[in-house]
């Protein structure tokens, strides 16, 4: 059925959370390159937000999913 294959392929953090060891999300930000002058002299930031991504992601597919499942549905009825 077609909204079965919207679950199978729209469920893309499943993957990320089987082996999160496989995959990191993170960023360094240059405080001189951002603000120029005198934060310069301000040490590089590194930010890692592999979990908080990890939670948005399934947020996120908790609502496309099911919106996409009713336009298939809505498609297909028709």
């Amino acid at each position: 059925m077609a909204t079965d294959i919207v679950q199978t392929h729209f469920e893309f953090s499943v993957p990320l959370q089987e082996d999160q060891n496989a995959f990191a999300f993170e960023l360094s930000i240059d405080p001189g390159e951002v603000l120029g002058g005198l934060a310069r002299a301000l040490p590089t930031l590194d930010v890692e937000f592999t979990d908080e991504a990890l939670r948005s992601m399934r947020r996120a597919e908790q609502q496309v999913i099911p919106s996409a499942k009713a336009d298939v549905e809505q498609a297909y009825e028709s």
